[in-house]
């Protein structure tokens, strides 16, 4: 019965330790399997080129929707545990994109679990996991769209419908955000109707959450680093003007750009894990616990938490104004690449309650966020993967308290 390595990350059947990236578009756009099949050779690119990670330890494995999704499994499911557990969102960003909600959901749903609860990050672990906004489209083409479909309101009003037919700055039909009615790739069209992920609603309030949904997401992607450049202007001559030798030649010109901006990225990654192992062998951080803030401590009394993920099971509550991971909690064995040096210290820290990756005792954090990384193994906002039996988020009852006492 062993005891569990601080630094555990997912490996391939070769011995490499993986980097997760997931690719993240909207399927509408993805024109004769243009930017799937870019996105496929940038990321093989980047595992077998000795001048990037060909002579590493790590390897690149994505994840995408197409094809990393089985029949018969949940997709909303899978699409949440592939997002939490990933080191690089790589998204590639059109105007059609900001306007899906799945989309849309993909990107937030990353970012919030990167960067977990602000006030307890160190310099260290400030956004281990990383968000690369590929512009498929200029940003000013982005922005011209927005501005057409939804108006100049900050508050989001709709701007006034316009005939199906026109199409938006990229060439697209500003109607359409639907998908191909094939296999898989239906399900995510029937999921876009049904969550009325369509431009067209004719409802007043969903056009006024579309746009607020757009604008908000849009403003999102642009703090951050993205990758931009000639990378529209390639895309135009591959639409437009390649043919033949052309055609491959630019594609080749665009995976090979690519590759290098994402080991900029990857490498950044790889390096922080590798201090973090460093620094992992001889700092065993103290078990001194900081109490929840009062008003936390308070909307959170007298609940009971759970979390799961596909390598773990926990179960928590508050007492003493500290939060406590239970006896008996999975805690998962891999951790992620960018997994934060603090998670890694609680393990060396607690090693002594743990068995075959199970809490032979509760052990209490300072925080939610702190208490879910330990368990998941990976940078972890808690404050949306710890629910109750009623499945509310401890942001739901955090609001539910603030309420109540104004009331």
């Amino acid at each position: 019965m062993g005891k569990p390595s601080a630094v555990n990350s997912k490996q391939d059947s070769e011995g490499h330790t993986l980097l997760h990236i997931f690719v993240s578009y909207r399927r509408a756009d993805n024109a004769f399997n243009h930017m799937l099949d870019i996105a496929d050779r940038t990321l093989d690119m980047l595992n077998t080129s000795e001048d990037m990670l060909a002579l590493t330890d790590y390897r690149i494995d994505k994840f995408t929707d197409i094809v990393s999704i089985d029949y018969g499994q949940r997709w909303e499911q899978k699409v949440n545990e592939a997002l939490e557990g990933s080191d690089i969102l790589l998204a590639f960003i059109t105007p059609g994109y900001i306007e899906s909600k799945n989309c849309c959901h993909e990107y937030n749903h990353f970012l919030e679990n990167a960067e977990g609860e602000k006030e307890e990050k160190t310099d260290k672990d400030d956004k281990p996991r990383r968000c690369i906004p590929v512009f498929w489209t200029s940003q000013d083409r982005i922005e011209a769209n927005l501005k057409k479909k939804y108006g100049e309101s900050p508050n989001g009003e709709p701007a006034a419908r316009e005939k199906s037919s026109q199409t938006s700055p990229d060439g697209h039909d500003d109607e359409n955000d639907r998908d191909e009615p094939f296999g898989k790739e239906q399900t995510r069209e029937i999921r876009d109707k049904e969550s009325g992920d369509e431009s067209a609603s004719g409802n007043p309030s969903k056009d006024k959450n579309s746009a607020n949904n757009a604008r908000s997401t849009w403003e999102a992607i642009k703090e951050f680093n993205g990758l931009e450049a000639v990378l529209p202007k390639f895309i135009e001559l591959l639409k437009d003007d390649a043919q033949g030798s052309d055609y491959d030649f630019v594609k080749d010109c665009i995976v090979r750009w690519l590759a290098n901006k994402i080991f900029i990225v990857a490498d950044s990654i790889i390096k922080n894990k590798q201090m973090v192992e460093k620094e992992g062998s001889t700092i065993t951080e103290a078990k001194t616990v900081k109490p929840l803030d009062d008003e936390l401590a308070a909307a959170l009394s007298g609940h009971v938490f759970h979390l799961s993920t596909k390598s773990s099971e926990g179960t928590a509550h508050v007492s003493n104004g500290v939060f406590i991971v239970e006896k008996g909690t999975k805690i998962a064995k891999d951790l992620t690449v960018s997994c934060p040096a603090s998670v890694i210290k609680q393990r060396k820290a607690h090693a002594d309650l743990i068995e075959d990756y199970v809490l032979t005792g509760d052990i209490a954090f300072s925080s939610p966020s702190a208490a879910a990384g330990f368990v998941a193994g990976r940078s972890s906002n808690g404050k949306t993967m710890w629910t109750t039996d009623g499945n509310k988020t401890i942001n739901d009852l955090e609001e539910e308290y603030r309420k109540g006492k104004q009331s």
